[in-house]
């Protein structure tokens, strides 16, 4: 559902699913996660990408390179370049 509303434009329900989802006592998995941020970016909402960032540092998928790419993203959307720039120097490329 998350996915579903992100990708449709409508971020405002995919946070709200997501949220739906953490209060159930759920544990977001990869996908959700990259899905969230990319709602985040459509809103441009400041206080909730922090929050999202924070949940990605504990849960571990900061590693992940879709959420990486996601958020870098998002930060790019909101006007933010340092935080993008910072987290695009962070990624180790490999080629394939």
């Amino acid at each position: 559902m998350i996915n579903g509303y992100a990708k449709n434009g409508d971020a405002f329900h995919a946070l709200e699913m997501f949220q739906e989802l953490l209060y159930s006592g759920s544990k977001p998995n990869l996908g959700t996660i990259a899905n969230v941020v990319f709602a985040c970016a459509l809103l441009h909402v400041l206080d909730q990408d922090t929050c999202i960032y924070g949940l990605i540092i504990r849960s571990g998928f900061i590693s992940e390179y879709h959420v990486k790419n996601a958020l870098i993203d998002m930060y790019a959307k909101c006007i933010i370049q340092e935080y993008a720039e910072s987290l695009f120097s962070e990624t180790e490329f490999t080629r394939d």
